[in-house]
């Protein structure tokens, strides 16, 4: 299923279930936008995913940022052999534990599932968490992928 199907499937589920638990018209937005954002997340481990394309793109930036910060005092840096042995460093590390994941792997999974939205509702609330939730969970079952590991 592409990407744009996964989007919209999530955040209809998100926005029904936030409608008919009374919710603002505003918290319905924000907490469907989410949930379609949270429906991509099971294609991380594909590397052709939008998901995993922006992951990528944001380890890299991340990694070159770290780097320079922990790092760095000066422009002049960043070319050094140091500064690209930690970067590239950070940067295998990262696409090595990626290729670990085979699609439709562990992260089609219900344990991944409710790892996530866990880790999403610790962090940003009780809302942002179901809303991962669904969103994930809608993504497996479009999928038909709904296994336990």
């Amino acid at each position: 299923m592409r990407w744009l199907a996964h989007f919209v499937i999530g955040a209809a589920v998100a926005g029904i279930l936030f409608y008919l638990l009374g919710s603002s018209s505003y918290a319905i937005m924000i907490y469907s936008f989410f949930a379609g954002m949270c429906a991509l997340v099971p294609d991380i481990d594909y590397s052709g995913s939008k998901a995993r394309k922006a992951l990528d793109a944001f380890v890299m930036m991340s990694a070159f940022l770290l780097v320079y910060l922990a790092h760095c005092g000066s422009a002049e840096c960043v070319f050094s052999l140091d500064f690209i042995a930690r970067f590239l460093a950070l940067i295998g590390l990262y696409f090595l534990v990626m290729m670990l994941f085979r699609h439709r792997g562990v992260m089609h999974s219900l344990l991944a599932a409710g790892i996530i939205s866990f880790a999403v509702f610790l962090i940003l609330g009780f809302g942002f968490g179901i809303a991962a939730l669904l969103g994930y969970l809608s993504h497996l079952l479009a999928d038909r992928e709904l296994k336990l590991l």
